[in-house]
């Protein structure tokens, strides 16, 4: 059993969560084949009172040769490249805060270039685009010592926080924002 929280939630909120089941081998195809169960548990606020579901993701089983490697999900590749560019972002943050403005390009360069990797194969270019953008704007905030720690470098760190946590916290209206929903 894995527990996975999401904090509060608000109406019109979504969070996506990404991660690796490991399957035994198919012992045949097999169509409907029950892969694993979702318990939910939340706090209806206009109930007062706990509620909780479940619901099960099943999969078809097929054959090895009938696997077609270049097939992706480009919803699930999209959900990898924000938390590649997130991840990123954090970790290049850390280095510039000491101070090691070169090894924090060098993950952001990484990054770039993965997320540019994931262009064919995403379902939302220009969500896409955005998370390229914050990269390349964090390789301008890490220029110098100087811009990293003026509104720059606050800016990469925030940009960091959102994408790990799902939540728009751009307070220009007129920026894109993949997060942003009608209620906000």
């Amino acid at each position: 059993t894995y527990t996975i929280k999401f904090g509060d939630l608000y109406a019109g909120e979504r969070r996506d969560t990404i991660f690796a089941i490991d399957v035994d081998p198919a012992r045949g195809p097999a169509a409907h084949v029950p892969l694993v169960r979702f318990k939910i548990k939340y706090l209806d606020a206009m109930n007062e009172c706990i509620k909780e579901c479940e619901a099960t993701c099943e999969i078809d089983r097929l054959e090895d040769n009938e696997v077609d490697p270049t097939k992706t999900n480009q919803s699930v590749s999209m959900q990898v490249a924000r938390v590649v560019v997130a991840k990123a972002l954090s970790e290049a943050n850390k280095h510039a805060d000491k101070h090691e403005l070169n090894e924090g390009k060098q993950i952001l360069m990484k990054g770039i270039a993965y997320a540019k990797s994931l262009e064919s194969k995403v379902d939302h270019k220009q969500a896409l685009e955005a998370l390229i953008q914050d990269l390349h704007d964090a390789m301008q905030a890490m220029k110098t010592q100087h811009s990293w720690r003026g509104a720059a470098g606050y800016s990469t760190k925030s940009k960091a926080m959102m994408h790990m946590q799902q939540r728009c916290n751009e307070s220009n209206e007129m920026a894109y924002n993949s997060y942003r929903t009608a209620r906000k």
